[in-house]
């Protein structure tokens, strides 16, 4: 058993080349804060999720993940990537990951937007239809966001892209 990070270890395999391959600091990150196993603790944030769904060109260079597994908000370094690991404004679980992810994104949208409010709104949409997110769930969690995320919502029309 190698140590990889500060309480990280791992098995090495060996490569063809006969050189030892282990886990990249990704896989670690989200390991260790977004997702183990069948738990969900988190996810990605920011530039990173705007640039997931395709609203963003932008490529960060510090990932930004929002996990339950933190007591503060801060940067973490491990191997030698940064992350933004900022704590949730709700518990977030399997059941509501997916609509945390859409409203923490809203909360700033025009920091990350590389395209038209039109483009945004098509994004958003797909993404609510392939993550299945209803109104109730918004309508549970958004009154916990700031005053912005209820303003982007709004203007781009994404209750009726709910079911």
């Amino acid at each position: 058993m190698q140590q990889y990070d500060s309480e990280v270890y791992f098995i090495p395999k060996k490569t063809t080349l006969n050189s030892t391959v282990g886990p990249n600091a990704d896989m670690v990150a989200r390991y260790r804060f977004i997702s183990k196993g069948d738990n969900v603790d988190g996810f990605y944030a920011g530039n990173t999720f705007a640039n997931q769904i395709g609203i963003s060109t932008q490529v960060p260079y510090v990932i930004e993940i929002v996990s339950n597994n933190v007591s503060t908000d801060g940067e973490v370094l491990i191997g030698n990537r940064r992350f933004c690991v900022k704590k949730p404004v709700v518990p977030i679980t399997r059941e509501n990951v997916y609509v945390l992810q859409m409203l923490e994104l809203l909360k700033n949208l025009d920091a990350y937007l590389d395209c038209t409010y039109e483009e945004a709104r098509e994004k958003f949409a797909e993404y609510i239809s392939v993550c299945e997110i209803t109104k109730s769930e918004v309508e549970m969690y958004i009154k916990e966001y700031p005053e912005s995320t209820r303003k982007y919502y709004h203007e781009l029309e994404l209750d009726k892209a709910l079911t």
